[in-house]
């Protein structure tokens, strides 16, 4: 429906057609001069912008003559039918058909787009047409003949439509591919096949990924979530997400593992490991320095020698090696820590009948409590500062803190005193 504008003495009348395309001006007879002042009010009053030399061609070329109470075009523009194309912001060939599986040579030569970047969009050649460009409020006119629902099924996986704009805009961040359909998607993971072993250069990742093997001697960087289907062999590795391992972590200590959130493996061997979220694992860790700021749990594993700490709870079947008292793998030990679990061969003593944090106390050293945030931040020091070539950082010989004291016992260990608590794992390593 048009929309009707008049002035104070409701002489002057302007119509504005409901499909943008004119407005049409009547002067009523009224006996009264008509205030040009009026007629500008009203056009500036209803937003229009252009139309008006259109108009004047569409009067003359119909012989209309301005009359009173007669309606007139004011302003008027013509929409006329333009071919509209799909244009792409990225390099089309190299995008079709692109599956993310790469070659670890092809890391640094991928572009990775940012989520929110418009990757294409849909647009005619306003230099091409034989009518208006905008309609009579300024705004560009759009094809008639353009396929909405056509544009829509163009967007594939992570990449959204909009419609006022018409683009193309990238959901996640990644690397863009084009389908067999014509499908434009963001990948936001890659593939590596086999093993990687060896590697000269510094491996650097965007988004998450997926090596098919093992990997040995390599840096990787990574800013998502690392799967591996195999061990990590001297690696040194940072991921800002999660990392997941078939195998084991083994002799990662230069300077060792940095990991923003879970780990899960399937146990760990000579290294170094900072996990800023809960870690999972299903054998052992021996001879290791381990930081889990969101707890460490096995139902089957065991800790065997090195250094654990943990600011959530630690709970594991075997705490120590079962060999020193005997076959106990049947307990299960559970920990609730504030600060950290030394591990070593003395878990429980048979003879005596007591848990280590106890003959700590009765054989004249110092309690288990005691000096314990000292260790801590020692530890934490040790595990992230490099060393040299061929320098492993201290050996500990360390006692548990918390192990089962019987068969099928449950022994809760904590520490006096809230200025004990290790706190946020960032905090403390910047302390």
């Amino acid at each position: 429906m048009s929309k009707i504008l008049t002035n104070r003495d409701g002489n002057i009348r302007l119509e504005l057609r409901d499909d943008r395309l004119s407005a049409w001006l009547t002067i009523r007879r009224s006996g009264r001069l008509t205030d040009e002042h009026d007629i500008l009010a009203l056009i500036d009053e209803a937003g229009i912008k252009t139309g008006f030399d259109e108009a004047g061609k569409y009067m003359r070329k119909h012989g209309l003559e301005k009359d009173f109470d007669s309606p007139f075009p004011i302003a008027m523009c013509n929409r006329v039918k333009g071919e509209t194309k799909l244009n792409y912001f990225f390099d089309l060939e190299l995008a079709k058909h692109f599956d993310g599986r790469v070659r670890t040579q092809d890391l640094e030569k991928l572009t990775c787009i940012e989520a929110g970047t418009v990757i294409a969009d849909y647009s005619s050649n306003i230099f091409e047409r034989q009518g208006s460009i905008y309609d009579i409020y300024g705004e560009m006119l759009q094809d008639e003949e353009f396929d909405l629902e056509a544009a829509r099924q163009v967007a594939g996986e992570n990449v959204s439509f909009s419609l006022d704009k018409r683009q193309f805009v990238a959901g996640r961040s990644g690397f863009v591919s084009v389908g067999e359909d014509g499908r434009i998607s963001v990948m936001e993971k890659l593939f590596l096949a086999g093993s990687i072993q060896d590697e000269a250069r510094e491996l650097r990742s965007q988004v998450d990924l997926e090596i098919g093997g093992s990997i040995t001697n390599t840096v990787l960087y990574a800013a998502g979530n690392v799967r591996v289907r195999g061990d990590l062999t001297n690696v040194t590795l940072s991921c800002r997400g999660d990392l997941s391992l078939d195998g084991e972590i083994i002799d990662c200590r230069q300077p060792g593992l940095d990991v923003g959130g879970n780990i899960s493996c399937s146990g760990i061997k000579s290294s170094r490991v900072l996990c800023r979220g809960s870690m999972e694992f299903q054998d052992r860790i021996t001879a290791s320095e381990v930081v889990a700021d969101g707890g460490v749990n096995s139902a089957t594993g065991s800790l065997c020698g090195g250094h654990l700490e943990s600011g959530g709870s630690v709970e594991l079947r075997d705490l120590g090696d079962p060999g020193w008292w005997g076959d106990r793998r049947g307990d299960r030990h559970r920990a609730l820590s504030q600060g950290a679990a030394d591990a070593d061969d003395a878990g429980y003593d048979p003879a005596e009948g007591r848990s280590g944090a106890e003959l700590g106390s009765d054989r004249g050293t110092e309690p288990a409590h005691q000096g314990l945030r000292g260790r801590i931040r020692q530890a934490a020091e040790q595990i992230y500062k490099p060393h040299g070539r061929g320098q492993t950082g201290p050996a500990r010989a360390g006692r548990a803190v918390s192990a089962g004291a019987g068969a099928g016992a449950e022994t809760r260990v904590s520490y006096p005193g809230q200025e004990n608590r290790p706190g946020d794992l960032g905090k403390r390593l910047k302390d």
